[in-house]
């Protein structure tokens, strides 16, 4: 039981940074043309992905987080870089995976909106980590929603990002 706990916050650790570092890359010039002055703000969350990111694959790092959940005594080890960098990629994969759903699903809900798949992969990693950080709302209600019509509400207009926010719950 120790051990999948262990791996489960290592994997948490490796998807909220995974996916934050997704949100930066792709709102970089998406939120940039339409609220200028939030490079900063996405250049600070790329930058603590990066860290991360890094503080999971370090071992001592690593295990530290494993202590935290190892019976009194063990002496765990730290998982591989090849495996952490798996894990990293997979959610990476996911986090894309999940922006085409919403990008297909905004198609075929909103024809008449156009969404870019760049935007549709931010907003969808955003208000997922969102809702997932918003600890006292059940599956992230309310939070999840909010951060994705805050994202997307410019671009589709706000009848229509609540909609689509409505819809991909």
């Amino acid at each position: 039981p120790w051990a999948a706990t262990a791996s489960a916050i290592l994997l948490q650790v490796a998807s909220i940074g995974s996916g934050a570092l997704i949100v930066g890359g792709t709102s970089l010039a998406v939120l940039e043309a339409r609220r200028p002055g939030s490079t900063a703000g996405l250049a600070v969350v790329i930058a603590l992905s990066i860290a991360g990111l890094a503080a999971v694959l370090w071992p001592p790092f690593s295990r530290r987080l494993i202590r935290l959940v190892a019976p009194k005594g063990s002496e765990p080890t730290a998982p591989t870089a090849a495996a952490l960098l798996f894990g990293i990629g997979a959610n990476g994969l996911a986090w894309g995976s999940y922006g085409v759903a919403l990008w297909l699903l905004a198609r075929g809900v909103l024809p008449q909106v156009q969404l870019g798949l760049a935007e549709a992969v931010g907003a969808f990693a955003a208000s997922y980590i969102a809702g997932l950080l918003v600890l006292l709302a059940p599956g992230g209600v309310g939070g999840r929603e909010s951060v994705m019509v805050f994202m997307l509400q410019d671009r589709l207009g706000l009848a229509n990002a609540l909609a689509l926010a409505a819809v991909s719950r």
